[in-house]
């Protein structure tokens, strides 16, 4: 069990991301983790994340800055001053001649997030 004067408030913290993201419980850990100065096992354990897991989610962390970038340079392609409806596979090639490294179905996927796009 865990071992830490006070450690009842991060039990909690824990025991309530029951239904959480992946990703939502592996912020809770490290914040935990850091602050608290538990074990990571036995927070791995109260959370029911796998070490595995947890360690990919530190090492690939979310990389929003870029994307949101992108989405800005796919809304200036979209924008009202070219009169043509530009589909996703056009909008790759302008990505492309950009300079941009992006597959075509990142920029799908932006559009199904993004409803303002097609």
């Amino acid at each position: 069990m865990l071992s830490y004067r006070g450690g009842q408030q991060g039990v909690q913290k824990i025991k309530s991301l029951s239904g959480s993201t992946n990703r939502e419980k592996q912020t809770a850990v490290t914040s935990l983790r850091q602050t608290k100065r538990f074990k990571l096992n036995n927070l791995l354990d109260l959370a029911q994340l796998k070490r595995s897991t947890y360690y990919y989610l530190e090492t690939h962390p979310i990389n929003s800055t870029s994307d949101n970038k992108l989405v800005e340079v796919i809304h200036q392609i979209k924008s009202p001053q070219f009169q043509t409806e530009y589909g996703y596979l056009r909008v790759t090639t302008l990505l492309h001649d950009q300079g941009y490294l992006v597959n075509r179905k990142r920029v799908v996927c932006y559009a199904c997030f993004d409803k303002t796009l097609y």
